[in-house]
């Protein structure tokens, strides 16, 4: 009976033992360095807002020249080199649409970088190649015939009879009238009702 006691204490203790050993071997893990210093906890307050959903959110940039402006105030030009073409973009690989001469009317209705977007006589439209375009301002005859006056009225002699298509330079305007003549000579010739013409 003594025998068995003292070997059920020493099983005991022998169990006691490898318990102790085995919790001395089970070590916690490290813990990280960064997490040794308790962090504040994120301030609310000083995150960024929520932008509002009507309401747009700007967007960085994307590293694009931005473009020029689109609109500008129309204007009457015309074209200032013997040729120009009319393009379907504003630029110089886009297809061509068709062609302009010098001294052809425009209407210059919008800008971009270097190029102008035009309207002429017939409604035709498309972009022009900017340094092609002149300040000078001309107008095409849009009657199949048409008299050019001494002096801006019915009563004043007719001076030259213009035919449809012509283009004749503009030097000013009265009432409804204005004062044409030859574009490359520089010369006044007479006056035209403006309703016959296109340009003023």
């Amino acid at each position: 009976m003594t025998i068995l006691l003292v070997v059920t204490i020493a099983g005991f203790l022998l169990i006691s033992l490898k318990v102790a050993r085995a919790q001395q071997e089970v070590k916690p893990p490290a813990v990280p360095p960064m997490l040794e210093t308790p962090r504040p906890l994120d301030n609310l307050e000083t995150k960024e807002p929520t932008a509002p959903r009507n309401t747009p959110v700007s967007r960085k940039s994307s590293g694009k020249r931005p473009a020029a402006p689109q609109n500008t105030s129309v204007t009457m030009k015309s074209i200032g080199k013997e040729r120009a073409n009319v393009r379907a973009k504003p630029n110089l690989k886009a297809e061509i649409l068709f062609q302009v001469f010098r001294g052809y009317p425009i209407k210059v209705e919008k800008q971009k970088d270097d190029w102008v977007y035009i309207t002429d006589h017939k409604h035709n439209s498309g972009w022009v190649y900017k340094p092609m375009v002149s300040s000078i301002k001309t107008v095409v005859v849009l009657a199949e015939n048409a008299s050019i006056r001494k002096g801006p009225g019915l009563k004043g002699p007719v001076v030259k009879q213009a035919s449809g298509g012509e283009i004749y330079k503009l030097f000013a305007e009265k009432g409804r009238w204005v004062k044409v003549g030859y574009y490359s000579k520089n010369e006044v010739i007479g006056w035209i009702r403006d309703d016959l013409v296109w340009g003023e």
